[in-house]
Formats: C-alpha cells, structure tokens, sequence
C-alpha cells in the first residue's frame, strides 16, 4: 500500500514530497478531505486533513473529536513546523474567512477550532448526536502556532451542524452559534460581543444554478446546469429571515466596482459605500 503523500510545486516542477504521517497522527489521511492554506510571509502552509473514525458499524459511525490536528509544513521543503492536536485548522471551514494582506494578496485568517467529546453518526437518519461536547475558537500565530485568543462556545451542538457555517459580518467578525446563543467574534483579537436586537446579517442561503444554452459534455455525462454563486439574505442573529437591511457587509461577499460592493438577494440588489 503506497502511503499518503503531500507535495509541493512552483513553476510547474514539484519541489519536495512528504508523507502525511511526518505530520498528523496515525488515520489521518487526504483520502476523508483536506483544508491547507498558504501563509506566503511566513513560508508555510497550514491545514487539517480528514480522520478516521474510532468505531462504525451498519447503523452508526463514531467520531473522537480531540483526534482532529492542525499542522504547519514548510513551503520551501516540506518539513515539519508544529502540530497542534485536537484542534481543526479554520474550524472544518466552518470559520473561512479570508482578510486582506501586503502586496494585494488574500489569505484566510489564523482561526482554528478546539474539539472535545464524541459524535455518532445515525446512518439511517442522517443525523450526529454529541457527548461531552466542548468546543473553543482560537486564533494562533503562523509562524509558531502559538495561540493568540480564544473563545469558549461550550456544547455548541448548533455550531457543530455540518450547514453550520459561521455567518460573516465583515471582513474581520464572525457569527458563530455558541451553547448559550449568537455571539460575534473578532478574528484580530477574539473580542466578543452579543448581536444588538434588531441586528440583520447576511446568510448565505442558496446556491444559484443557471443553465447553459450550449449543452456541456464531462466525463460523467452532458449537463445544461452549472453552479452559479451564493445568494444571499438578511437573517437575524438566530439565523431566521428579515427584511432589515445589514449596517455592513464583507468586502468579497459582493461584487466590488469602484467605491461600491453589490451584494446579489433573493429579493434584488444592496449597494454598500466603501468609503463609508
């Protein structure tokens, strides 16, 4: 059996191999996913890779989440820089927000998740039940994986819903479902707040499909369907529809032209000033 095995490349030439075990721990593997993100002024790349589970049978599947683990590899030859067990690097995307660096570069922030307890997956229903579920939010520094803030959410089951991606406010807070209710998380420096009443957000409730005149021929088959973007709604801070408008929106959410973001809804068209 040939083993898990991660490269790096420029230029169109691979530049170094690694094996996935230099890394993570034993069962963590590309095959169950991955997240990596490149952090080009610290020269490393960091991510999470998928896991197996502990035990599954034909009804149930269960998962320790402390077995999750973020690590840094080096970009220029693919050694180790640290790992960081029971943590999932950008929270298993459910925390994805990218902020603007030097040289008009994007990269995601520095966020990753802290899980306890376990999960078991109903394979019949669909659904996972949680035992001894804790969960922490935590920003951390590239270079060193240091940890830099972090915010408890405690048995944040709703957090733990695989839809249940954190809701953007702007290009640096987030929206995440904690075991006491909303909160509003600064990813600079873990700074919380709770929604005002009345405050409106912007879900992402659909994704857009549109058909092409042309039909497309893959390898699987012809389609005349292709994925478009997301749209998106005003929702309250528990998630539920509402015709407030949102006071912000973040700066990749929309389209950007000139000095104003357009943000495309269910019901037309938000322009945002940039200028303020």
């Amino acid at each position: 059996m040939r083993p898990d095995v991660i490269a790096g490349f420029s230029d169109g030439v691979v530049r170094w191999r690694s094996p996935i075990g230099d890394h993570f721990p034993l069962l963590h593997t590309t095959d169950r996913g991955w997240h990596f993100e490149l952090y080009e002024s610290d020269a490393v790349h960091v991510g999470s890779v998928g896991r197996g589970p502990v035990f599954q049978d034909d009804d149930y599947v269960h998962w320790n989440l402390a077995q999750a683990s973020t690590a840094a590899i080096s970009a220029s030859d693919g050694s180790a820089r640290w790992r960081h067990d029971g943590t999932s690097f950008a929270c298993s995307g459910k925390v994805a927000v990218v902020r603007e660096v030097s040289g008009g570069r994007w990269e995601t922030w520095p966020v990753r998740c802290r899980y306890r307890g376990t999960s078991r997956y109903d394979k019949g229903a669909g659904t996972s039940t949680y035992a001894d579920l804790d969960v922490v939010v935590e920003g951390f520094e590239v270079a060193s994986g240091r940890t830099t803030w972090s915010v408890p959410l405690g048995a944040a089951v709703a957090f733990m819903h695989e839809a249940a991606a954190a809701t953007v406010v702007s290009d640096s807070e987030v929206l995440v479902q904690a075991e006491t209710g909303p909160v509003a998380v600064s990813l600079a420096d873990g700074a919380t707040r709770r929604p005002g009443a009345g405050e409106a957000f912007w879900c992402a409730t659909r994704v857009v499909e549109f058909e092409y005149r042309e039909t497309l021929r893959l390898a699987s088959g012809s389609v005349n369907t292709w994925r478009g973007g997301t749209l998106f709604d005003p929702c309250t801070a528990n998630g539920e529809p509402t015709s407030a408008v949102p006071a912000t929106v973040a700066s990749y959410h929309g389209v950007t032209v000139g000095e104003r973001t357009v943000v495309s809804t269910g019901r037309g068209l938000v322009a945002y000033d940039r200028r303020g």
